[in-house]
């Protein structure tokens, strides 16, 4: 595992890390200008939690979305990710 903080995240070094065969743990940052796919739109952190809702019960997690980390035509790959 590889684990870092919100000044050392963005998309292409987490698609980079992953392509080693290395699993990533990281804070994301809540950037408008890093976006992510979601639901096939490209959004940034905040627009994905206000798309979304708290599912009821007792999970202590505010929320948990997968996503697509990357852009195609600029890291060569999409890698599957959860925000939570």
């Amino acid at each position: 595992y590889v684990m870092f903080d919100t000044w050392f995240s963005n998309p292409h070094q987490i698609v980079q890390i992953s392509q080693r065969g290395l699993n990533v743990i990281a804070m994301v940052k809540k950037s408008s200008k890093i976006t992510y796919e979601f639901e096939g739109k490209r959004m940034n952190v905040k627009q994905i939690f206000n798309a979304c809702k708290k599912r009821r019960g007792r999970s202590r997690y505010l929320l948990s979305v997968p996503v697509k980390v990357g852009d195609p035509a600029k890291d060569g790959a999409q890698i599957d990710a959860r925000i939570v």
